[in-house]
């Protein structure tokens, strides 16, 4: 494999090859399939995880993109394709030349989408500069607010530094659908139950599906509405997501369809015999 790396560096691969196979269809397939992969795989990860796999996956799409253009170029010269017609290697050389400004084009969007995850870390993004609380009261941890990735880190510090906690209150606008999935997974794996005795709305009702018991207090309201995002890709992706995550809690699909239905602007407010029926609520309280 590395000899054949070599080789088309060198320009000393089959001049078809080097045209078709290494400037027409490996730079476009990288640039496609690795920003496709890119776009699923950030719904629910950290920021910190984005911008790690974000640096890998430019790269190599930078990498292939400066590898496939000299290779070419070699590969197209009089020297090594003395039989070739004029036309035909600067046609190669034209192909080459548009699979390398594909790639300058993909990279380019590199800084906007690093300084993005950036702020999201840092909580200098919209919703990090909206204010969140989180309490430890007894087996409680109570979590009002903007679910921000600040939160999360101090909902995983709460609870590493509580081993008592039984059950998660929370009452959110919402937020980072990512920060609402990430605590759903660390309240399921300990096991712990979700109140929700005021409003939990959006990416709060995704943290809530984490609970083993999910209880809503008499007047308690959950609200579902469709994705938001800044591409027609993106938000097919996080609806998508959100589809496959609800199916998984058994959540029926007419009540699926009727959140993602809702615009992104509005928000549904499900009945409590409705939340019950989709087995999103177990208990109601007084």
């Amino acid at each position: 494999m590395l000899k054949f790396i070599g080789r088309q560096w060198r320009g000393e691969a089959p001049f078809w090859v080097s045209v078709l196979l290494f400037s027409l269809i490996l730079p476009w397939a990288l640039i496609i399939g690795g920003t496709q992969w890119l776009s699923k795989d950030t719904i629910e990860s950290t920021p910190q995880r984005s911008i790690v796999t974000s640096a890998v996956i430019f790269s190599v799409i930078a990498m292939v993109g400066i590898w496939q253009i000299i290779g070419t170029w070699r590969a197209s010269s009089k020297a090594r394709a003395p039989g070739r017609w004029f036309i035909t290697r600067w046609m190669a050389r034209l192909v080459a030349l548009a699979g390398l400004a594909a790639t300058a084009f993909v990279v380019s969007t590199v800084p906007p989408a690093m300084a993005r995850f950036y702020s999201e870390m840092s909580d200098t993004d919209i919703i990090g500069r909206q204010a969140h609380s989180l309490t430890v009261e007894g087996d409680l941890v109570v979590i009002t607010g903007r679910m921000s990735w600040g939160l999360f880190d101090k909902f995983t510090r709460a609870l590493a530094d509580n081993d008592q906690l039984q059950t998660v209150v929370l009452n959110s606008s919402g937020g980072h659908f990512g920060v609402g999935r990430q605590m759903a997974v660390l309240i399921n794996e300990q096991g712990l139950d979700t109140l929700t005795t005021e409003t939990c709305v959006s990416a709060c009702t995704f943290a809530y599906l984490g609970g083993h018991r999910r209880t809503l207090q008499n007047g308690g309201r959950l609200g579902y509405h469709a994705p938001s995002g800044n591409t027609d890709y993106a938000l097919a992706n996080t609806a998508a997501r959100i589809a496959v995550v609800l199916r998984a809690a058994n959540v029926p699909e007419d009540f699926i369809q009727h959140g993602l239905a809702t615009p992104a602007d509005k928000m549904w407010f499900p009945t409590v015999d409705e939340l019950v029926q989709a087995d999103i609520v177990t208990d109601v309280v007084d």
